[in-house]
């Protein structure tokens, strides 16, 4: 990038306590996942799940997975963590193999390194902050003018069409509408939930999590709340005519977690939703969906009828007032149910650790008394399902493989199951997590997480849905007009500074890095493969490995092209340099290197780096590199000998900044130290005891800084100043937020909102938010 004294075109900086990749691994690990689970969802190796927890657990001084699904976002960790981490690691450590005799002595040596390291990081403290005058930064309001840029999120729901052309889709923060059958969408109403149902063009339902339900009778432009009686989730609705509707629901209160046993809802309204009835259910059971031919229908959900929870499918034949379980040995959980007609029906689930269960599909000839196996041959962990007629449907399927991470595909059956056949390769190019499966008329249509996918011929191959729902991946602005973003595979450009985004391209993969040269110029990594274009992202030409090398990167943390032909890479733990446009790669060498924790390019010759190196003791030393040369030579700058977050931010091969977090005494406190000789000396300011998470400056005096203040609860700042650091600005935002900082010059900028241990878009109301400083 030519981020010199010309401009500063931002890098995100992400904040240093854990990589993002660690955050994406610490939420998986939250909700209970197992490792493969993990790397099934992201993408990646069993290795290296492990390789990303055993970092997490280090980092944040804790002693298992168990620990760290407990561990609050905001929560510091003890202070002398990096001094002790011999101790964990000797908790780690299994020493069956050794004779007794030598366990002994290798705990002495282990106490000895303890104590050591508890004087190096004392040390570390003083020599750190001592000998350099450490000036308190005030903290006033800014004039900085600030635009929130807000679309509904890519979170894809519940899809329904009243006619072949006209449709509503779900998504986060907005109601979505489409008149051409699902391939252009348009917001219609600030309102979502987990499903929505119309009877026709004009009336319509949605029904939402803590009991909300909302009516609408122009066609979805506005909304009205409706009283259902009751603050449980409400997960499905089932519309019979513009009157009469029925709503099932599972769990209560404002979060997603639902465990069990679980309170349960069933509703039934008869005037439009004016009154809900509340009817009773069998003993012990919960409803999750429901479906309705006629008089009769069918539930499926869950039951404490036996030994512990298991799924069950429930009916009724006299239109909804007593329900019925039906006898069945079915997966655990069942999340799919689809009726054509009052004999035919399928449903599916999910079936965790139980050794003997089968997920499905299971199809049913008699209204749901029997059920029948119909699982294809070659597949596992089969997700989602839906029929059109009793012999033609689709369902979503893993390919059984041993090494994974496996592709999924849609799969078609003509004869009601009988048998198989492999349609479209449909989350190599949209990320793991998708949630429905929809057939209305000749279109199938597939949503969740980052995906809105179409198909109009049989699943043959599938389209993205083109919508103003936006998931802003790593962001590039090459101008305060034009700036490019990848996420989920979809390549995306903005011509008014991210105010609207349109879809120009594609790419396969999970994991993407971006960097652009020019409006033309710009590469890309997915996964571990590199990509180039010349034309503003329409196509993308791979340039590194090459078609059938199976060799790698390994995982790409980040890249930066001054020009078109040289560039760096970052890995977890190398550095690559480029001279020829990236056909061909010579690793930087440093010497002991343990991780690349930030890099800062200038131009061809110059760049800044932190780098951890291992040193005698376990715990690594975290140093400060600089190069001139273009990385022929690394001159060592600084040691910090402090083991906690650092991000390096420089305009110049002279002038510099670096921020450290201290948490001694806790809670953590982050300083930022200045140098504009090259190094030689720091000066060092302190920005109202705040927690640094990224840091971008555009010249010698202007930079921002995005923060946190935790203090019981925390709160985000964003902090501008005008004179390299000696005073900062509070900066007002509507909405407190902390992330990426993606800075053109001194008057233009981007904050790329976080939250989450997932690192995902932070949303008022799940609308994807992106603030633009002018």
């Amino acid at each position: 990038m030519l981020d010199g004294a010309m401009s500063s075109r931002g890098r995100p900086k992400h904040p240093d306590i854990l990589t993002p990749r660690e955050w994406e691994v610490l939420g998986h690990v939250r909700e209970g996942r197992s490792n493969e689970q993990i790397a099934e969802r992201l993408g990646i190796s069993i290795d290296g799940v492990k390789y990303h927890v055993s970092e997490i657990l280090g980092k944040l001084a804790l002693d298992n997975r168990h620990d760290a699904a407990r561990w609050a976002e905001g929560q510091t960790r003890p202070w002398p963590a990096g001094a002790l981490a011999p101790l964990f690691f000797w908790r780690r450590l299994k020493l069956g193999w050794l004779p007794g005799w030598l366990t002994p002595v290798i705990a002495g040596g282990l106490a000895v390194a303890i104590a050591a390291g508890l004087g190096l990081l004392v040390w570390g403290l003083l020599a750190t902050r001592g000998g350099e005058e450490v000036a308190t930064a005030p903290v006033i309001p800014a004039t900085t003018a600030v635009q929130i840029l807000d679309r509904p999120s890519p979170n894809f729901g519940a899809v329904d069409f009243v006619s072949d052309d006209e449709g509503w889709m779900t998504a986060g923060g907005g109601l979505l509408h489409s008149t051409d059958g699902g391939a252009t969408w348009e917001e219609i109403a600030r309102v979502t939930g987990n499903d929505v149902d119309f009877v026709d063009a004009m009336h319509g339902w949605i029904v939402a999590s803590s009991g909300a339900i909302y009516r609408s009778d122009d066609g979805g432009q506005t909304w009205s709340e409706q009283d259902s009686g009751t603050d449980i989730h409400l997960k499905d609705i089932e519309v019979i005519d513009t009157n009469e509707a029925w709503v099932v629901g599972s769990g209560e209160g404002s979060g997603d977690q639902i465990s069990y046993p679980s309170p349960t809802v069933l509703l039934h309204t008869t005037n439009a939703g004016a009154n809900w009835e509340q009817l009773e259910t069998p003993a012990d059971a919960w409803f999750d969906e429901i479906t309705f031919v006629g008089e009769s229908g069918w539930a499926i959900g869950s039951c404490s009828c036996g030994d512990g929870i298991s799924g069950a499918v429930f009916s009724t034949r006299d239109g909804g007032r007593s329900w019925n379980l039906l006898d069945t040995e079915l997966p655990a959980w069942l999340s799919e149910l689809s009726f054509t007609d009052e004999q035919h029906g399928w449903v599916m689930g999910r079936c965790f650790s139980i050794a003997s269960c089968s997920e499905g599909p299971y199809a049913t000839r008699d209204g749901g008394r029997t059920w029948a196996l119909k699982a294809p041959p070659g597949y596992t962990s089969y997700r989602l399902l839906a029929f059109r007629d009793a012999d033609t449907g689709w369902v979503v399927a893993t390919e059984d493989k041993d090494d994974c991470p496996c592709e999924r595909f849609v799969l078609e059956t003509a004869d009601g199951g009988e048998t198989w056949q492999r349609q479209a390769a449909i989350v190599a190019q949209r990320g793991p997590l998708v949630s429905n499966l929809r057939t209305f008329g000749d279109a199938i249509f597939i949503t969740g997480q980052g995906t809105s996918l179409r198909s109009t011929n049989g699943a043959a191959s599938f389209k993205v849905m083109r919508t103003p729902a936006v998931g802003l991946g790593d962001l590039e602005f090459i101008s305060a007009d034009i700036g490019f973003t990848v996420k989920n595979g979809l390549f995306m450009k903005t011509k008014d500074g991210g105010l609207t985004w349109k879809a120009v391209g594609e790419l396969a993969g999970g994991r993407f890095t971006l960097d652009f040269i020019d409006a033309t110029q710009g590469f890309v990594t997915a996964d571990e493969v590199l990509h180039r274009t010349v034309d503003g992202g329409q196509s993308w030409e791979r340039i590194f490995p090459e078609e059938g090398d199976d060799s790698g990167f390994g995982f790409v943390r980040d890249i930066e092209f001054p020009d078109a032909k040289r560039g760096w890479l970052v890995t977890e733990q190398a550095m690559y340099r480029t001279e020829d446009g990236g056909e061909h790669w010579e690793e930087q060498l440093m010497g002991g290197v343990r991780r690349i924790q930030s890099l800062k390019v200038i131009d061809g010759d110059t760049a800044w780096a932190v780098v951890d190196v291992e040193e005698e003791v376990f715990a690594p030393a975290r140093r400060i590199f600089r190069t001139t040369d273009g990385g022929r030579t690394w001159n060592f700058i600084r040691n910090l000998t402090v083991y906690e977050g650092v991000i390096v931010d420089a305009v110049s091969a002279d002038v510099a900044w670096f921020t450290t977090t201290y948490c001694f005494p806790q809670p953590c406190n982050s300083s930022v130290f200045r140098t504009t000789d090259g190094g030689e000396t720091w000066s060092e300011f302190a920005p109202d005891d705040v927690l640094v998470m990224a840091m971008a400056f555009a010249d010698e005096q202007n930079g921002w800084l995005s923060t946190r203040f935790c203090r019981g609860g925390c709160e985000e700042r964003l902090l501008r100043t005008e004179d390299g650091g000696a005073t900062w600005q509070d900066v007002q935002l509507a909405e407190p937020v902390w992330g990426n900082l993606v800075i053109l010059d001194a008057e233009t900028g981007w904050l790329q909102p976080l939250s989450g241990s997932a690192l995902t878009l932070t949303t008022i109301d799940g609308r994807t938010l992106l603030y633009q400083l002018r």
